[in-house]
């Protein structure tokens, strides 16, 4: 066991209401595009994520912030259980293994998509109060991804390749997707980024969690 998956266990512990603290285990669950790790941390009869987001490498604030304003307005994301932004430490509600993806492959009826639509048109009518702006900075960022990580590590692209073959097509893609997305837009209303079925978990096999960073547009 690593040094800091050892210290969230140890935090975890202080912190977990009601816990069998002598029982608590933990074990890798995941991890994303991100400096992020999460953990599965279980007593004997509960489990909860533990997440670990060093405090040098990732801002946690907006995520504790905005998940509580969230949950506390009905949206079903995992309610923030506790936290420590200092050591970069998070409890959050478990939503379990079972994706929406396969119950999709089993259910042919419009039922699950109304429930995660549903999800979706709830965020919308959310106030964007306090979220930063998804503008054509952000969206650059994160569109020169693909060329770093599809072109140039997956497929081994050189970067003079990437430069001379796709990079005016890429600018030309750019603007074009920035347009639609900051200039089409009537209101200010909070974007869940990303919103994939295949990122989606059910609650007790109703509720689609929200994968979400929140910005507005």
């Amino acid at each position: 066991m690593g040094t800091r998956q050892a210290q969230l266990k140890s935090w975890a512990k202080q912190v977990w209401p009601y816990a069998e603290r002598d029982a608590v285990e933990i074990t890798p669950v995941s991890g994303d595009a991100s400096f992020r790790r999460y953990f599965r941390l279980y007593d004997g009869q509960r489990a909860l994520i533990g997440v670990d987001a060093p405090p040098d490498k990732e801002n946690s604030e907006p995520f504790v912030r905005i998940a509580t304003e969230w949950f506390a307005k009905g949206i079903r994301v995992p309610q923030v259980v506790a936290d420590d932004l200092e050591l970069g430490f998070m409890l959050l509600e478990d939503f379990a293994d079972q994706q929406l993806l396969p119950i999709l492959e089993k259910d042919s009826s419009d039922n699950p998509y109304q429930q995660a639509l549903q999800s979706l048109i709830g965020i919308q009518m959310l106030p964007a109060v306090g979220l930063p702006p998804y503008d054509s900075a952000v969206l650059t960022r994160e569109m020169e991804l693909f060329p770093e990580w599809f072109l140039g590590s997956l497929l081994g692209m050189s970067e003079e390749q990437i430069a001379t073959e796709w990079r005016p097509l890429l600018d030309r893609t750019y603007a074009l997707l920035i347009e639609s997305a900051t200039g089409l837009c009537p209101s200010r209303l909070p974007l869940s980024q990303p919103y994939a079925i295949g990122g989606w978990w059910t609650w007790r096999y109703r509720f689609p969690r929200c994968a979400y960073r929140p910005h507005y547009l």
